[in-house]
């Protein structure tokens, strides 16, 4: 079983990469304004990461994008 700190750190490690394909994601479309990544890469709700990947794969563009989340 894992520990309390290991599960932690596995949590983190999934928010981080869910940011991470975010992000991969919307620079296929263009250029990521900075407090646009600020954004994705400082949010720690896995939810709400899920979701930006979702809108992020379905987008046209950037501004499209934005417009979802």
């Amino acid at each position: 079983m894992l520990k309390r700190k290991e599960k932690k750190w596995l949590a983190e490690g999934v928010v981080t990469g869910k940011a991470q394909s975010v992000m991969e994601l919307l620079e296929d479309l263009g250029t990521v304004p900075d407090e646009i990544k600020e954004k994705i890469l400082n949010e720690k709700n896995p939810e709400s990461l899920n979701e930006w990947l979702k809108a992020a794969a379905k987008a046209d563009s950037i501004e499209e994008f934005l417009t979802k989340i």
